[in-house]
């Protein structure tokens, strides 16, 4: 409200205005200004969200990618855009460099498994022609100085052990099949020696078909006939036996009753260094031990437990192969 007292008389002249008349256009230009406030305020918030999604979600994708590289899986990629910046050019040479990294894996897994077949190969070609010599010369004296039906079963005894260990050139042979070659081994050296050693068998039938890697028994049984007994000719006793361990393995066992060994003698890993090294006793402990961690893995292998007068007790761990 507004007024203003005339000069000619004594009138005054009062002038009402509504506040809403008055402030209609700066309140309509003020919710203008709020309109468009809140417009810019609304888009910078989506326009900086814009961007630092950009910028954020293409480190979080390699940062997931690269966590499922750490833990061992080689193919995955990181998916670029085709904007060509800054993170599809470090994303190009991250999955080049997981490649070259799978392909050296490959190389090297491949490399490994060669090496380890070839000394396999080896080493049961270290056993096997030791053995078919020797035979094959007492075969050869045995014959003309013998009936001629030894020397038949002799060389019957000879195939059925060389049929086995040979095999399809498979590194594993059933339980069953083990225990037939040391019978066989077991069989011609009492030809060769003429000993009187008693042997008992005891075998689960749970374990006769499951596998087993081929000829590690028979230098162990050799080890026992060539150095437990020889200072004594009879009541020799050698137990072979195979059964169900409560982890899960299989478990061999060769036991006798011989002259046993002295501490030093006895190595903790399951290699007796002192017989795999003597000339008498074949290619001995330690390529049995060597050749069942190359087919099963480190944690199989051979222990052994003797004292001198008590015997030996040769016990050999493996898994369960079906």
């Amino acid at each position: 409200m507004n007024y203003k007292k005339l000069h000619t008389n004594d009138w005054i002249v009062v002038n009402v205005i509504s506040e809403s008349s008055l402030y209609k256009d700066s309140n309509r230009l003020l919710q203008i200004i709020l309109i468009l406030a809140s417009i810019c305020i609304l888009f910078s918030i989506l326009t900086a969200m814009f961007l630092a999604n950009s910028i954020s979600k293409p480190i979080l994708n390699m940062i997931r990618v690269m966590r499922l590289v750490m833990s061992g899986d080689l193919s995955v990629r990181f998916k670029a855009k085709p904007r060509h910046d800054e993170f599809d050019i470090l994303g190009e040479n991250f999955n080049y460099m997981v490649t070259r990294i799978d392909e050296l894996l490959t190389t090297v897994y491949e490399e490994q498994n060669q090496k380890r077949v070839a000394e396999l190969k080896a080493l049961q070609a270290q056993i096997n022609p030791h053995f078919l010599y020797n035979t094959l010369d007492i075969i050869k004296w045995t014959a003309p100085l013998q009936k001629a039906n030894h020397a038949a079963e002799m060389v019957s005894l000879l195939s059925r052990l060389l049929r086995i260990s040979l095999g399809k050139g498979e590194e594993t042979v059933t339980v069953e099949e083990e225990i037939e070659h040391v019978q066989c081994y077991l069989g011609i050296q009492k030809f060769r020696f003429n000993f009187n050693i008693e042997t008992f068998i005891h075998l689960d039938e749970d374990v006769r078909s499951l596998r087993t890697p081929k000829l590690i028994l028979q230098p162990i049984v050799e080890n026992a006939i060539l150095h437990a007994f020889t200072d004594r000719e009879s009541g020799g006793e050698i137990h072979i036996s195979c059964t169900r361990r409560p982890d899960g393995g299989i478990r061999f066992e060769v036991a006798d009753n011989g002259r046993g060994m002295e501490p030093a003698d006895v190595k903790g890993d399951g290699t007796n260094q002192g017989l795999s090294g003597d000339k008498t006793s074949g290619i001995g402990l330690a390529n049995v031990d060597e050749r069942i961690k190359l087919i099963c893995g480190k944690p199989y292998g051979i222990d052994i437990q003797s004292e001198p007068g008590s015997g030996t007790r040769i016990g050999i761990r493996l898994p369960v192969m079906e």
